[in-house]
């Protein structure tokens, strides 16, 4: 964060495959990607130099946070926080990506721990997935290995995360086969459950 406000940019988890530019979000001040009903995630994050919601964020409530830190709380205050700051100081330079940053996402009560590797999905209007591969792992072992594919096996695999991969190395989410060559076990097609709207909070 304190990059971001100095230098401005963009901050990506390294567990984010990208899949387009973002050149179009980058007239706004701040971008963030939604993940659960009241979190923004902080894995992608784009700021112009010294964004004014960011460095209130930093300074008024997050450094405050910091304090008490502990590791295992921090989704509470800084992805869980940015969408409490978020509500009370919305603006118009501030845009808060719904979908195409941060879905699908692989954890239980939305699309599931594994969906990148157990499902399809539309990835045309997505700036990237974000894959999160450990919480994925702990939950389902076997899947450890599909993400370690090599190029020459993310040909064929038909999911998310193999759609992905394959923009990230062919430029497609097309599946490629050699001649005489058939896929099986073909991954269902899911849908994304919808995030209530983020409402201003004017209680103060």
């Amino acid at each position: 964060m304190t990059k971001l406000i100095e230098h401005g940019g963009i901050y990506v988890d390294n567990d984010v495959i990208l899949l387009k530019n973002f050149d179009s979000l980058r007239h706004f001040s701040f971008v963030g990607g939604r993940e659960h009903a009241v979190s923004i995630n902080c894995g992608i994050l784009l700021a112009e130099p010294n964004s004014n919601i960011l460095n209130k964020f930093f300074h008024e409530s997050f450094l405050e946070a910091l304090k008490n830190y502990d590791i295992e709380n921090y989704y509470k205050y800084a992805q869980d926080g940015l969408h409490q700051f978020y509500r009370k100081n919305m603006a118009p330079d501030v845009h808060i990506e719904e979908f195409a940053l941060n879905r699908p996402l692989p954890f239980e009560g939305y699309e599931g721990f594994g969906a990148a590797v157990e499902s399809k999905y539309d990835l045309s209007e997505n700036y990237a997935l974000h894959i999160h591969p450990k919480a994925a792992v702990n939950h389902n072992p076997h899947l450890n290995y599909i993400y370690t594919d090599t190029e020459e096996k993310i040909r064929t695999r038909d999911n998310i995360y193999g759609a992905a991969a394959r923009i990230a190395y062919f430029g497609s989410p097309d599946l490629i086969f050699k001649p005489g060559e058939k896929v099986y076990n073909r991954a269902p097609t899911i849908k994304l459950m919808p995030l209530p709207r983020i409402e201003p909070d004017n209680s103060e």
